[in-house]
């Protein structure tokens, strides 16, 4: 029984080749082509292979002899200092190596259209909450808002927190600490008046998004956490981010950072029972301390502005922060 001339007689002949290596390990049947196959149709029974072997050897024979009159036995013959040389069907390995590589393609285009799409729908909710919660309430800073208005603060919360990332409150992290709402944020920062040139202390870095923002608006930022998880969170965060003028330091931030004093602006980012002295030593002449002052339950948002030896106390807006301990905070 003759081939069907309607069906792709290279792809059949390849597939029939493939059964016949597999049955009488004669290689030169793993290299059918077009030309081969239509000069080998005349063999009767090429589909019998399954059957009988005597069959199968003329095939392969006949398909070598094929080769070795059109010159390319050479071609293809290993020497003995060379590696013995198999080719594989070509059909069998472009459709394979196609498939892979559209798959490959489709995955990553469907992950950046994903990821662009949650980057557009997050920049879209930023947009929101500055203009339903920080504007509304006196937040007009410019460069203040352009930060809040391109820190991603989905990426310094629990995944399960990301999709309040944008609610004006605080949200719970990681050691039982919390994220600051991005009002007191923007209020705390617009108060802290920083400027480019300014080199600033921050007490507290937590989840590290106060950090990245200070960083958008001054020379450098020096953060200080006393709970590890948080410190090497932030860090790697803030790495991502290519933020390169922040540096973080674990340590008891209530006595602040003697060694890179004087600083231009400090900012504590918890409650502290009263303003530390240690860290209003470290303020420069003519720089402003900000912290929370007050109970354990409610506090009271106040800076200081050094001038000379005097130091200019302002009061500014209830709110609550969870507690500064350490050596010049809460003792537990």
């Amino acid at each position: 029984m003759g081939v069907p001339k309607e069906v792709d007689i290279s792809v059949t002949m390849a597939v029939a080749g493939r059964a016949a290596h597999q049955m009488c390990g004669f290689q030169g049947c793993c290299t059918i082509n077009r030309s081969e196959s239509a000069e080998l149709g005349a063999i009767d029974d090429w589909t019998s292979f399954s059957g009988r072997r005597v069959k199968q050897q003329k095939f392969c024979a006949a398909a070598a002899a094929n080769r070795a009159k059109q010159g390319s036995g050479a071609k293809h013959r290993a020497t003995s200092n060379s590696r013995p040389h198999r080719q594989v069907p070509s059909y069998h390995v472009n459709s394979t190596v196609a498939t892979i590589l559209w798959w490959v393609w489709v995955e990553r285009a469907n992950r950046k259209t994903m990821d662009q799409n949650l980057d557009d729908h997050n920049a879209r909710r930023r947009n929101e909450m500055i203009e339903r919660h920080l504007i509304p309430r006196g937040i007009h800073a410019a460069r203040v808002l352009e930060a809040m208005r391109t820190t991603p603060r989905e990426r310094f919360l629990p995944r399960r927190m990301e999709r309040d990332a944008y609610d004006d409150r605080a949200l719970p992290i990681e050691s039982g600490q919390t994220i600051s709402q991005p009002f007191m944020v923007a209020y705390m920062t617009q108060k802290l008046n920083v400027s480019p040139s300014s080199r600033v202390l921050e007490i507290g870095t937590g989840s590290g998004y106060q950090t990245a923002i200070l960083a958008q608006l001054c020379r450098h930022v020096y953060s200080v956490e006393r709970l590890p998880d948080l410190h090497q969170k932030a860090k790697a965060i803030l790495g991502e981010m290519k933020l390169s003028n922040a540096t973080l330091v674990l340590a008891d931030g209530s006595t602040g950072l003697p060694s890179h004093a004087p600083f231009d602006r400090i900012i504590i980012t918890a409650a502290a029972p009263n303003a530390p002295k240690s860290l209003l030593s470290q303020l420069a002449d003519g720089g402003r301390m900000i912290l929370p002052t007050g109970g354990k339950s409610e506090q009271t948002i106040i800076w200081y502005d050094r001038h000379g030896d005097r130091l200019i106390e302002t009061t500014g807006i209830g709110c609550r922060f969870v507690r500064l301990l350490g050596a010049e905070g809460w003792r537990d």
